[in-house]
């Protein structure tokens, strides 16, 4: 029995309009609302002039028996959609006003159907597949995490205050103290150094130290030479 009633299909008949049922608007989402008036009976409290509730006696010793009550008469507006319930019957769906938050996912959703239209055709007029489409977003993603990955970590400079500007005075001539000495071999990084003459060379640091003391060696027999040439 369970197996033959899930072959079954949904039956969807044709929605008829109620009788007494006016359109009334439709929903964010599209639904055609209707409005039903019906005339509805009911009762309430009967009370006298005075306002007291009024009871039903007994004639014969005057004791209150039950409170007496009053009928009563007015009009149920309903305000609501139809909707097929898949076996063949049509329900009335009250209809409630969207919270914010509903309005804001309705109307994505609007977009996104709309999107979708507007993609399949930019895609079709380009001549691309949805499998291009698909890898030229996937060679994206890796290529902004790789340069996410390579990208040096950010430097934090520190505001300086805003100086206001001096009034210009006079030159003056002051003794200046003379700048620090570079000590060579400098190194360079990745086993280079640099000699106090400008040249560069690859190996260990005692190397390099000991081609910057020849260096100087060779300095000092040059201003030796120089100093023994007698002057014109």
């Amino acid at each position: 029995m369970a197996t033959t009633l899930k072959k079954l299909k949904p039956l969807h008949p044709p929605i008829v309009v109620p009788l007494g049922a006016v359109p009334f608007g439709v929903t964010e989402d599209g639904r055609q609302l209707y409005k039903e008036v019906t005339p509805r009976s009911g009762s309430e409290a009967d009370k006298g002039e005075d306002g007291k509730q009024r009871w039903r006696k007994n004639q014969m010793t005057g004791e209150p028996l039950y409170p007496l009550r009053k009928p009563t008469f007015h009009e149920h507006t309903r305000i609501y959609y139809l909707e097929s319930q898949g076996n063949g019957n049509i329900g009335k769906v009250d209809y409630q006003p969207p919270s914010p938050e509903e309005l804001v996912r309705i109307e994505r959703g609007r977009k996104v159907e709309a999107m979708k239209d507007h993609l399949a055709e930019a895609l079709v007029d380009a001549d691309v597949t949805p499998g291009e489409l698909a890898g030229l977003f996937t060679r994206r993603v890796a290529e902004r995490e790789r340069k996410a990955q390579e990208a040096p970590a950010d430097l934090v400079v520190p505001e300086l205050p805003d100086l206001e500007p001096e009034e210009p005075v006079a030159a003056e001539v002051v003794d200046l103290e003379p700048e620090a000495t570079v000590t060579y071999p400098i190194e360079r990084g990745g086993g280079w150094y640099e000699l106090s003459d400008g040249t560069k060379l690859q190996g260990d640091e005692d190397h390099a130290v000991d081609a910057e003391i020849a260096l100087g060696e060779r300095r000092q027999q040059v201003k030796r030479e120089a100093e023994l040439i007698p002057e014109i």
